[in-house]
């Protein structure tokens, strides 16, 4: 298929937008490379204005968009709405949608969220570092029949980025590459710092934290997989920052 190993997304499941996922198809496979950004959508919720507003801007790049749900603070039940309510739009226009585990460690909660996200159609899931580790996830995911899941998880540098690919992630988002409003005065890795752990991973890598339309063209040029942004997409230069991202595609 003329694609890079760490380029093939191969999912044995469907890929529907309706918003009932009920049915699981198996052997359809379905390649995606990997997205050059990925939308992280605030607290409140998936503002459909803004995702529409993204949408236009990718144009017919959107397959390399994705949007990704997380809510650490919600439940299963919470989840199961915000699945429901999010992931149909994701999917429907043509984006990868991508979860965000939550802070889910113990084995019986690891199984819970398998069951829970089996039905729907996401591109990879994204484990925090108070996850449980990518083997437990996967043989919960296996259980609930999500063996070809990809893991992604989150690092700060490269003591994690070597332990995160040796425990079975299949890509690793670091943080943070600039300085962030969240975390002010906090260390962040800077284009140099970002490229040397690219250098030395054994795997892909995606950027996280400060980016926005002003420097996610460097960003990328780190030779990052791709980059993930919390408020920035969602903001009045949305659609300059998936332009900017997009635009070497």
């Amino acid at each position: 298929l003329g694609l890079q190993p760490h380029e093939r997304t191969h999912r044995l499941r469907w890929r529907r937008a309706g918003p009932d996922p009920s049915g699981v198809l198996q052997g359809v496979i379905v390649v995606q490379p990997p997205p050059l950004l990925t939308a992280i959508i605030p607290h409140e919720g998936l503002p459909l204005a803004a995702l529409a507003n993204l949408v236009a801007a990718a144009a017919d790049q959107r397959h390399r968009l994705a949007v990704m749900l997380r809510a650490p603070a919600l439940e299963l039940a919470g989840w199961r709405t915000l699945l429901q309510a999010a992931a149909p739009p994701i999917v429907a226009a043509g984006l990868q949608l991508a979860i965000n585990v939550g802070p889910r460690s113990a084995p019986h909660q690891v199984l819970e969220f398998a069951r829970l996200i089996a039905p729907w159609p996401y591109a990879w899931l994204q484990l925090g570092e108070a996850a449980a580790p990518p083997l437990r996830w996967r043989a919960a995911l296996a259980e609930s029949g999500q063996a070809t899941a990809i893991l992604s998880r989150s690092c700060h540098d490269l003591a994690g980025v070597l332990a995160a690919f040796a425990a079975g992630a299949d890509r690793v988002l670091v943080s943070p590459v600039w300085p962030t409003q969240s975390k002010p005065g906090a260390p962040n890795l800077g284009l140099d710092g970002l490229a040397g752990l690219v250098a030395a991973a054994p795997g892909p890598l995606f950027g996280l934290g400060g980016i926005d339309s002003t420097n996610v063209a460097a960003t990328l040029r780190t030779g990052v997989a791709g980059v993930a942004c919390l408020g920035a997409p969602w903001g009045p230069s949305g659609a300059e920052l998936v332009e900017a991202s997009l635009g070497g595609a």
